[in-house]
């Protein structure tokens, strides 16, 4: 489920059919609100070297956080943050009553 969480493949460029996995995966949520907290609300310098004209520059961080596929709703650090939040809470209580019903 890493594979489909948006660290190698952005969220945008999930093929359909397996775009529905990535909702199941924690390493989507973890990694979302990491580039989130990082870009969110920042420009990013331009090299001098770089000087082609063809991006504008500051860079800004949106622009970066739209290209890893992540928008809407997701777009906000405790949204992803509550969201791996209850999937532990899920684990955690879906583990206690396997393991109370084993004895």
């Amino acid at each position: 489920l890493m594979i489909i969480g948006g660290f190698y493949i952005p969220l945008n460029l999930i093929t359909p059919y397996l775009r529905w996995l990535s909702w199941l995966s924690f390493g989507r949520y973890g990694f979302s609100a990491f580039i989130i907290n990082e870009f969110g609300g920042r420009y990013i310098a331009c090299d001098d070297l770089d000087d082609d004209g063809a991006e504008e520059c500051p860079y800004p961080g949106s622009a970066v956080i739209s290209s890893y596929g992540i928008e809407g709703v997701w777009t906000s650090v405790w949204t992803n943050v509550g969201t791996l939040i209850a999937i532990q809470i899920f684990l955690r209580v879906t583990t206690y009553i396997l393991l109370l019903r084993s004895k």
